[in-house]
């Protein structure tokens, strides 16, 4: 993983969304179903990182195909989430404009549980 996510694999601190967040969010559309789904899913279960570390240097890794992480905060397509899941919308928004800038087929995120 990138190095600025290191420290929050390790747990050294918790930037996400917190329960209180979304139930105070439970009136808008689409938000209490979701919060089901997500306590459903396990959504609060604790799954420690047991050893972190940082892309060995920056560039394509030593993988099938070259991939080459491009960091960027936890956002899916080219809209930004409800404000209760950003801690730093502007970084956020930067994130998106770092892949506007890409010449890439396909982008894949690397941060959170994938399906």
């Amino acid at each position: 993983m990138h190095q600025e996510e290191v420290p929050h694999a390790r747990r050294d601190f918790l930037d996400q969304v917190s329960v209180g967040q979304v139930l105070a969010q439970a009136w808008r559309p689409g938000v209490l179903p979701w919060a089901v789904h997500a306590l459903r899913a396990g959504g609060t279960t604790h799954v420690p990182v047991c050893e972190p570390q940082a892309f060995p240097a920056p560039g394509a890794l030593d993988l099938p195909g070259a991939p080459v992480p491009v960091h960027t905060s936890q956002i899916k397509g080219p809209q930004l989430l409800p404000d209760m899941f950003h801690t730093d919308r502007a970084r956020a928004l930067d994130s998106l404009a770092v892949i506007e800038g890409l010449d890439a087929g396909l982008i894949l995120r690397a941060r959170g549980q994938v399906k």
